[in-house]
């Protein structure tokens, strides 16, 4: 099953992030950056979201789930995730070749995918697992600066957020990866 390429109804979204239907109708009407959601508006039309708005989903509704109550804000970090990527990993030194696609972790044989959040910014970093305490320093001292050097910001696990909606869709999530990735594929 192609879950990347595919489109999917609000119930659909919900089931796949835990999000009520409700929060989801909301959300597209007033907080979703990604401007991909189609149809909706009208009597008989019913929205499509794009895996990178059922993404945008889930990661908003994992920082609003830590405890952020600003939903622009969580949308708007949730949208840098999900809709755009520099293809870096925040950290050089572990794999030169580490790349991220929009709405994608890193490859699960690279490490895990943190998402630091202060307000509406977001930046991804790669984690390691060789010298991972080296790799999380690095990549949170990055992003440190990035974000303007906040005294608090969120770290949502991306890898284990992209896990869960592909579990609840059905699908091994190492198999989108190694589809997605197939020079990391093993």
């Amino acid at each position: 099953m192609d879950i990347i390429h595919r489109t999917y109804l609000a119930s659909e979204v919900a089931a796949a992030t835990g999000a009520t239907p409700r929060d989801i109708q909301n959300w597209a009407l007033r907080v979703m950056v990604g401007h991909r959601v189609g149809g909706g508006g009208g009597k008989g039309k019913r929205r499509q979201f794009s895996f990178n708005n059922l993404m945008e989903v889930a990661i908003a509704k994992a920082i609003l789930d830590v405890g952020s109550r600003n939903v622009e804000a969580a949308f708007g970090a949730a949208a840098g995730f999900s809709h755009f990527s520099d293809g870096g990993s925040g950290w050089g030194g572990e794999s030169p070749s580490a790349m991220r696609l929009p709405a994608l972790p890193f490859h699960h044989n690279l490490g895990e995918t943190r998402l630091l959040v202060n307000g509406d910014q977001g930046m991804t970093v790669l984690e390691a697992p060789r010298n991972a305490e080296l790799s999380k320093e690095f990549g949170e001292l990055r992003a440190m600066r990035y974000l303007g050097n906040p005294p608090v910001y969120i770290v949502v696990n991306a890898s284990t957020v992209f896990m869960e909606v592909c579990r609840r869709l059905g699908v091994d999530f190492r198999h989108v990866l190694d589809a997605a990735y197939p020079n990391e594929a093993s």
